[in-house]
This record gives structure tokens, C-alpha cells and sequence, in this order.
């Protein structure tokens, strides 16, 4: 065929660079006929492709009607141009919706909605039918060249207005100006804040009808919430748009409404993070805006055929909470915990976790005790809940953490039957559990029980007695009834021991005398000798229970002192000095002593100093 000059002309003034997609909305139907190999997925694609180049070569005819041509057009040599050219002519194909199909093995029949860009095609068409040597510049091709070209010069203040020109003057599509998104993160990442473009940008989200609108909604956002809040009339109109997209926009749209809220706890920002974090949305307009998307997914109203679900809205929104919005959480998680299903609300244990060991206070840790009492426990809460439990327990041993402490006790009674079936699930030996188990009184512990760990205290096999002093350590003051056996256990230990005593064993046993409130001579006599132990974790234990006693051992002190060596007899006037009652008495006691060396002489000044009340 051959085709004028007058053709391009004519084609040229028909597709101006520039101009508005020509979107045309068809509703066919085709039947393909199965070959052997064919299954109904291979069927259905084929069907589908078939029903396309169909629609394609209609708009064709439609298209080179309007060119001016000396030779006739028939269907057949457009037919064979379209078969031959699909894959080029598909990208003008927007969105094709399958709303019948049937499948017999044989024939698989399918009926579809077909959205076409007529330019697309008239362009595709305009390049592959002109005659050899004329060149002709693709329209988009070209804006991108000059977009781009700016974008690479935006350091000159000209480049960045005339990229602004040149995005107002344009669609926003995810075709022949896909720059615009390109031009979009450039403006954010320079903080322009110009009112045209952003009201413009908002607009292009709105009008745009094909399945790019979410993503574009997305880009939006990124800039518009990173120059300043959302205005009500802005934020109305994402409320309109999300309906149209998918549900991947709704959690996306979630999660950067929370990321763009302002941090009331940040401090020593820089004076540009300060900024950034001042012109960011307040946290009740947080508060508002998840209610009002909450409501949405509980109408099933975000997202078209695959929506968000309100149990999905939930966990993305309290997944994506920092720890400086626990206000926010704590308001919204009795609301959300109802429409979660079990395995949505499980996933949330390291995000209440990971708040509770980054903020440690009071709201975060009834969070996380609400939170246990709701959840049903599976492996991935035992894994979370042992990491803060552990953290807890080596916490707890140092004096000063009060908190650590109380919060330790308080998420380990929370509820013990399902603190039990936790600790059950952790990885971690058996031993440790057991510890746990005894010393918050767990049900269906393992551990031996206070009469067996006393009973296993003889046992000839020394890791055993080791164990079950543990045990009874743990069990504190519900270890009161084996008393006897505790203090017969210690008097062997002393009696025994020459050079080098079981410090384990020794230590945890003058533990739990002090524990169970131990009072008779015998047992502040085993204290005593504690105090002159050879290894170091007796004596602590023996100093820490005696402070613990006070004077009421003060008898014993004065009666052992002299059969004690001088190291143990420093550690007496030591603990002497920590008495808080009985101070006078006390005193006489120190007054009394003839220090045999300079090391004792200087504990009982400084002991006699602390024992004047302040």
C-alpha cells in the first residue's frame, strides 16, 4: 500500500503533542476454541488476548477512516497489521475487566469490559506506517526529554518554575507522562510548597478512572504531607478517591498519615528536623482521620472488588504506631481488638513488646498487660513475651530499678494459667522456666515441689542438691515449712566444709532463711558464719540477709564474733552499721570492740558515723 505525504500531515494535527488521552470504554464478547494442549488458565488468557486485539483493530478502522489515504484500507490488511503489532498497540489498552466466562473444556467463552486510549493507538499506528527516511519524534517521548532535562538543573531557580509550568500544563498519567511522578518526588525532596500545583496534583488524583489512580494517590501524599498537614477539603478528597483503588493504597495511605505526625517527645532535633516535625499533622488529627478510615473498613468502603478489611485496617494501623503515638494506641487498640481475628491480633505481640522495651512506664506496660490478657498464646507471642521477660528478670536484680521490678511481678500475675502455657513455648532450657514458674507460682510447673527440692537437698548427687536449693530460693516464703531440713542441710555444709564449701548450694540456702524469716539461734548462727564464707557469693548472700534481719541478730553477732576470722568479723561491723533499729545497743556492741587491725578499727569508726541518726 502506498501512502502520502498528505497521511502524516494529517496524523500529526489529529495527535498534537500534549493533548488529553482519548479514553473510549467497549463491551465485547469472544469464544475461543481449546486446542488439546490448552487448560482453562492458558484458555482464558488466549480468550482474553483474542478479545483485545479484536477491540484493537476496531478502533483501528475507526482511526485510519479519519486519515486521508489514495489506497483503500480493507479489515483484513488491518487485521494482519494488528495481529502482527500487538504487543505494541497492548500499551494502549487501560484496563480490561472480565465480567463473564464460562468453561467447557473445549470452548471457554468470555465477555469484558475494555478501556481503550484511542491516541495510543492512532500513535502507534502513525510510526509504523510512515514511509522510509521521515522520522517522526514521539510526542512523549519528547515532553519526558524536557522534564527530565529540567529535573537534572533544578538547582537553578528558572528550571524549578518552569518544571512547574510544564507539570501544570500536563495530565498526570502512568503513560505518556510517568516524568510526572519523577517531578512530584523532586518538589518534595526541595520542600517546594506551591499552592497551584499541590491544589492541581490533588485534582489529577480525583479525575484519574484507571487502576494507576492508587499509586498516583500515593505519590500525592508523599508530597503533600511531607510540605504540611492535609486541609479538610484535601483530606475529603482522599475519602473520595479510596474507594476507586485497591486495598494496598488504603495501607499505604494508613501508614504514611501515621509516619507524618509530629514526635511532641522529640528533642535535639536539628533546626531542618525540627522544622520538618513542626509542620506536621497533630496527633488528634491522627486520631480523626484513623476513626474516619476505621468506619470506612467496617462499611467495607476501602478498596473496590479487594477491599481492606477492618480486622486488616487494625493491624496495619497499630503496626505502624512508633512508640512516641503510644497515646494513640492505647486509644485505639480496645476499639480495633474486636474486629481482629486471632491470627491478626497475635502479630501484634512485638509491636506492643517493642513499645513496652522503648518506652518502659506505666501506659506502656498496661498496653502490653491488656494486651497478654487478650491474646491467645502461640509461638510468636511466647518469642515476643520472653524477650521482655528476660530483659525484665536481669533488670529487676539491680536495686535502683523500681519500675523494672514492679512491672516484672505485675505482667507475670497478669494471668498465670496463660503465662504458664507461654513460658511452656519459649526457647530457652528448662531449668530457666522452672525458676519462673516457682518464683511467680505458676500452675503446672515442672520444678520439684517445696517438700521435694527440701528432700533432694541429700541427694548424693551434687547438681541435684544444687537444683533444688534454687528451687527452694525461689518458692521464697512458701519455702517456711522445710525450715528444719534447710537449716539441718547448712549445718552439715559447715560442718563439713574445710577449705572450699558448695558456694551455690551455700549461698542459696542462707537466701531462703532469709526468705522465710528465719528467727532461731541456730539460723542466725548459720547467717554469721556466712559472713566469713571463702567465696564471694556466700558472703553476699550472708551481707544481704543479715541487713535484711537487722538487730534482731545482734546477740548472735556478739556471741560468734570471736570465733570468726578478722575478714568475717569486718563484714559484722559492716552490717552492724545498716542497723536501723536498736541503735543504741548497737553501739555499745561497737564500743566494745578491740579491733585487732587497722581495717576493723576504720569499719567501726565509719560504722559508729552511720549508726548516728541524721
Amino acid at each position: 500500500m502506498r501512502t502520502t505525504f498528505l497521511f502524516f500531515v494529517t496524523i500529526f494535527t489529529l495527535f498534537p503533542m500534549g493533548s488529553m488521552a482519548a479514553i473510549e470504554t467497549f463491551v465485547r464478547d469472544y469464544t475461543y476454541n481449546a486446542s488439546e494442549n490448552d487448560s482453562k488458565v492458558s484458555a482464558r488468557k488466549a480468550a482474553l488476548q483474542q478479545l483485545q486485539v479484536t477491540v484493537i483493530q476496531e478502533v483501528g478502522v475507526q482511526v485510519r477512516s479519519s486519515f486521508e489515504v489514495e489506497d483503500h484500507v480493507s479489515n483484513d490488511e488491518l487485521s494482519r497489521d494488528v495481529q502482527a503489532h500487538y504487543g505494541t498497540y497492548a500499551k494502549a489498552l487501560t484496563k480490561s475487566v472480565i465480567l463473564e466466562e464460562k468453561w467447557n473444556g473445549e470452548t471457554f467463552y468470555i465477555k469484558a469490559e475494555i478501556i481503550v486510549d484511542t491516541d495510543q493507538v492512532g500513535q502507534q499506528i502513525q510510526r509504523m506506517t510512515q514511509p522510509p527516511g521521515v522520522a517522526v519524534k514521539d510526542p512523549c517521548e519528547a515532553k519526558a526529554e524536557q522534564a527530565y532535562d529540567l529535573i537534572k538543573n533544578m538547582h537553578r531557580k528558572e528550571k524549578v518554575e518552569a518544571l512547574v509550568e510544564l507539570a501544570l500544563d500536563n495530565p498526570i498519567d502512568e503513560e505518556c507522562h510517568s516524568w510526572q511522578l519523577s517531578a512530584m518526588t523532586q518538589f518534595r525532596l526541595a520542600d517546594m510548597d506551591d499552592p497551584e500545583y499541590r491544589k492541581y496534583i490533588f485534582e489529577q488524583a480525583e479525575k484519574e478512572s484507571t487502576s494507576f489512580q492508587g499509586d498516583l494517590l500515593v505519590n500525592v501524599l508523599r508530597y503533600a504531607l511531607r510540605i504540611k498537614a492535609l486541609s479538610d477539603a484535601e483530606w475529603d478528597q482522599v475519602l473520595d478517591i479510596l474507594p476507586s483503588t485497591d486495598k494496598r493504597t488504603a495501607s499505604t495511605v494508613t501508614t504514611l498519615l501515621i509516619n507524618h505526625t509530629r514526635d511532641e517527645e522529640a528533642e535535639g532535633l536539628s533546626r531542618y528536623s525540627a522544622e520538618v516535625n513542626d509542620r506536621k499533622q497533630d496527633k488528634n488529627a491522627l486520631v480523626d482521620k484513623l476513626d474516619r478510615l476505621f468506619t470506612m473498613a467496617k462499611n467495607y468502603r476501602l478498596g473496590t472488588e479487594d477491599k481492606l478489611l477492618a480486622s486488616e485496617f487494625a493491624l496495619r494501623a497499630l503496626s505502624s504506631l512508633p512508640a512516641h503515638q503510644l497515646e494513640v494506641a492505647f486509644y485505639y487498640y480496645p476499639k480495633m481488638q474486636p474486629v481482629m481475628d486471632t491470627q491478626d491480633h497475635q502479630k501484634l505481640s512485638r509491636v506492643f513488646t517493642s513499645t513496652f522495651n522503648k518506652r518502659l512506664d506505666e501506659r506502656s506496660l498496661a498496653l502490653l498487660v491488656n494486651y497478654f490478657k487478650d491474646v491467645e498464646v502461640n509461638q510468636q507471642v511466647s518469642r515476643s513475651m520472653h524477650g521482655v521477660i528476660q530483659r525484665l528478670d536481669r533488670e529487676a536484680k539491680k536495686p535502683e530499678n523500681v519500675f523494672q521490678q514492679k512491672a516484672l511481678i505485675e505482667l507475670m500475675s497478669a494471668d498465670k494459667e496463660k503465662m504458664s502455657a507461654t513460658l511452656s513455648q519459649m526457647r530457652t532450657n528448662q531449668k530457666e522456666k522452672n525458676l519462673w514458674f516457682v518464683r511467680f507460682d505458676l500452675p503446672n510447673s515442672e520444678a520439684c515441689s517445696v517438700e521435694e527440692c527440701a528432700a533432694q537437698l541429700f541427694d548424693s548427687n551434687k547438681r541435684t542438691q544444687q537444683d533444688a536449693s534454687e528451687y527452694l530460693a525461689a518458692y521464697g516464703d512458701r519455702a517456711k515449712s522445710v525450715e528444719d531440713k534447710v537449716i539441718k542441710k547448712l549445718t552439715r555444709v559447715r560442718a563439713l566444709t574445710k577449705f572450699e564449701e558448695p558456694r551455690y548450694i551455700t549461698s542459696n540456702l542462707i537466701r531462703v532463711l532469709g526468705n522465710i524469716g528465719a528467727s532461731s539461734d541456730e539460723a542466725y548462727r548459720l547467717m554469721v558464719w556466712g559472713l566469713d564464707g571463702k567465696t564471694k557469693h556466700v558472703q553476699e548472700a550472708a551481707i544481704e540477709v543479715m541487713t535484711q534481719v537487722g538487730a534482731k541478730a545482734l546477740p548472735m553477732m556478739k556471741e560468734e564474733y570471736s570465733k570468726i576470722s578478722q575478714t568475717g568479723q569486718r563484714r559484722i561491723v559492716n552490717v552492724v552499721g545498716t542497723f536501723k533499729t536498736k541503735q543504741s545497743d548497737a553501739q555499745l556492741f561497737l564500743a566494745s570492740i578491740k579491733p585487732a587491725n587497722d581495717y576493723i578499727r576504720f569499719a567501726i569508726e565509719d560504722a559508729q558515723i552511720s549508726l548516728v541518726p541524721q
